[in-house]
């Protein structure tokens, strides 16, 4: 048998070792910050607490429509970036973006993007078969907002102004039926 020194395999076993180049880098990022803020309803129509905001638009009559692209009852709304505890003013407020307001697949018509689809079923014995949509409104321009894509709604001083109304996107005569629609949203931290 051959014997071998102790010193020599550790040298062996050193000199053995596979050399890697590194080809790019890995970074992760992030951010602590020190309160979390939550959306909450300022006044008016909107209703609700951190977690839940309900608006309630006016009680409008099938016959005010007549085609598609026709609108009614368009109410306008506030929603404030708070600390989500007490409701005061978010202590991160500068590290806010906006809010993003999103709808997922189905919840929107496939055809118009910006047309909510109503949740409930026709009142029994409604002389019309369509039913109608609810938009949300943002910006300057109260433009509707498109849920095949992500924006984030930008908020002045911690506060978003938005609008919703009922709106005719498809054709034919609309039913008797009560609306709800709903989405989803995420304050988004830059």
């Amino acid at each position: 048998m051959l014997k071998i020194s102790k010193t020599l395999v550790l040298i062996l076993a050193a000199g053995s070792t596979t050399a890697f180049a590194a080809d790019g880098t890995i970074t992760i990022n992030g951010k602590v910050l020190d309160s979390t803020c939550a959306l909450t309803p300022d006044g008016g129509p909107a209703q609700g607490n951190k977690n839940n905001i309900t608006v309630t638009l006016p009680t409008v009559k099938a016959g005010d429509f007549s085609a598609v692209g026709d609108v009614e009852g368009k109410t306008d709304f506030q929603l404030k970036i708070t600390n989500g505890a007490d409701g005061q003013a978010c202590g991160s407020l500068s590290g806010i973006q906006g809010v993003l307001i999103s709808a997922a697949n189905g919840k929107y018509l496939a055809s118009n993007s910006t047309a909510l689809i109503n949740q409930k079923a026709f009142d029994e014995g409604s002389a019309g078969q369509t039913p109608i949509h609810v938009q949300i409104l943002s910006g300057a321009n109260n433009d509707p907002i498109k849920f095949d894509s992500s924006v984030a709604v930008p908020h002045k001083d911690g506060v978003i102004k938005l609008a919703s109304q009922y709106l005719q996107a498809v054709d034919g005569p609309i039913a008797a039926q009560n609306v709800t629609a709903v989405v989803d949203y995420t304050l988004v931290y830059n």
